[in-house]
């Protein structure tokens, strides 16, 4: 006995786009959240806090490239790439 069936999980959000706005306001009522219409844009910036993070002074930078070890590594990589090709002789 043979059959061909299709597996398709209920919930596959491609299949239905459209947003659940009752599951979302559940959702929002439930963590705290707020649900804000396209008509209380303006009260947005209230409800959303301000996570912004002062630093006093200078921060200090390291780049990548000032350590030396980097470039011995690069310098590395590509010898042993070059030294591979010249022995396989692929260049």
């Amino acid at each position: 006995m043979r059959a061909r069936f299709r597996v398709v999980s209920p919930d596959d959000e491609r299949r239905v786009p459209e947003a659940d706005h009752a599951l979302l306001a559940d959702l929002a009522a439930r963590t705290g959240g707020a649900v804000v219409g396209a008509d209380e844009l303006a009260r947005l910036p209230d409800l959303v806090p301000n996570r912004s993070v002062v630093v006093v002074g200078e921060p200090d930078v390291e780049t990548l490239w000032d350590k030396p070890v980097v470039l011995f590594v690069l310098v590395m990589l590509l010898g042993f790439e070059w030294v591979g090709r010249r022995l396989l002789k692929l260049a």
